[in-house]
């Protein structure tokens, strides 16, 4: 099995903000996951391109998890399968 990288503890910061529906800034991902700010910031903004991740504008630093996860997570099933989706995304491109 394959070590884990940076941009992994990164995302799995990142999801596990998505399961608490939490914020989340590039500080928190670079603290929590001991990560440099860049690798922080293109892992969120990786998370936005793929909808899972929205901000308010463009110049807001915080991210929050996209309304329809949020809907989407009441469902147990569902969010079982979103986080295999992101699993899955992460162990095929190696994010």
């Amino acid at each position: 099995m394959s070590e884990t990288t940076v941009r992994d503890r990164a995302w799995l910061v990142v999801i596990d903000a998505l399961r608490e529906q939490e914020s989340i800034t590039a500080t928190d991902v670079q603290d929590r996951a001991d990560v440099s700010r860049p690798v922080a910031r293109g892992v969120l903004h990786a998370a936005e391109e793929d909808g899972l991740l929205t901000r308010e504008s463009e110049r807001s630093h915080t991210y929050k998890p996209a309304m329809w996860l949020i809907r989407a997570v009441e469902d147990p099933s569902y969010r079982r399968a979103v986080e295999t989706l992101i699993e899955e995304e992460q162990a095929t491109n190696g994010a």
